[in-house]
């Protein structure tokens, strides 16, 4: 209970201790869990998920990265952040219903969000990210978890969106996903442009019907503070009602029209470290009155 409280400092270290004590529990990695496309050279670890009115937490382990040039926020290969977090348990709890359905994650790192989605029952799961390193390790902890049925890889960089896109249509079964995902994916103020413009081209193409960020807050994050100007946020409105809502233009020159609507909703989101606030923004491609038959 102490790990899902979001008034206090708590949450942090009853999590840690949580993910710890569910180890110990577990006796550990066995042979088991390694299954015929994992070592004993990759080390993991588990992320232990609290959801209110389970009778323990849901365990997902993950392996460690190993990237030769990770991204600053993928130093040392383990981190976990907490939108991933937050994503995992609303996934877990039906808060966001995922049963049977297609996702997409952006920027998925050690792929915490995905797996989760994939262990409440989502039909395919896509996990994408620029490093193939962080790929590897996403691979072996749906292998390690018993999901690698369900779970698949992308090479999906936003500074290429050709290239990803691609990918995507090059892909086994039908590049169309109920949802794409990403969650705590903006932090610096370029981020905010990359991935408006990527979730923009996958929802105006029809690759996905609808698209979810988890972000921190805007005073927390550039990234996120540049996200809430484009869109146009209210935050003394988001802080008082918990809730925002509007339109954005996003232009493209690689689009047909050059740009596409998007209809966009903000809510905050208690979060699960420090007490820190959190922010699930959803888009759509925006349907006016004239388009609908």
């Amino acid at each position: 209970r102490l790990s899902a409280r979001c008034d206090g400092v708590l949450a942090e270290p009853a999590g840690d201790l949580l993910d710890a004590l569910t180890e110990a529990e577990r006796g550990g990695l066995g042979a088991d869990d390694l299954d015929d496309c994992s070592s004993s050279t990759w080390r993991s670890h588990l992320v232990s998920i609290h959801v209110d009115g389970q009778q323990g937490p849901t365990p997902i382990r993950l392996a460690w990265a190993r990237s030769r040039d990770p991204d600053w926020t993928m130093a040392d290969g383990t981190e976990v952040w907490s939108g991933a977090r937050v994503f995992a348990r609303m996934a877990l709890s039906g808060e966001v219903p995922v049963a049977g359905l297609t996702l997409l994650e952006l920027g998925c790192g050690l792929g915490l969000a995905g797996l989760a989605c994939a262990r409440a029952g989502a039909a395919r799961v896509v996990l994408s990210d620029r490093d193939e390193e962080l790929l590897a390790a996403a691979r072996r902890s749906a292998a390690i978890n018993g999901l690698g049925d369900r779970v698949e890889t992308l090479p999906f960089d936003w500074d290429d969106l050709a290239a990803g896109l691609a990918r995507l249509s090059g892909s086994a079964a039908p590049p169309t996903f109920d949802l794409a995902i990403g969650a705590d994916i903006i932090y610096q103020e370029p981020h905010d442009r990359a991935v408006l413009c990527a979730l923009g081209r996958l929802l105006a193409a029809g690759w996905a019907r609808k698209a979810m960020l988890l972000t921190g807050a805007a005073a927390q994050r550039d990234g996120v503070a540049a996200l809430c100007q484009r869109l146009g946020v209210q935050e003394d409105i988001l802080e008082s009602a918990s809730a925002d809502s509007g339109t954005v233009v996003v232009e493209d020159p690689a689009l047909p029209s050059g740009r596409v609507d998007l209809s966009w909703s903000a809510t905050a989101l208690p979060g699960v470290r420090f007490g820190k606030s959190t922010r699930l923004f959803r888009f759509e491609v925006l349907r006016r009155q004239a388009d609908d038959p």
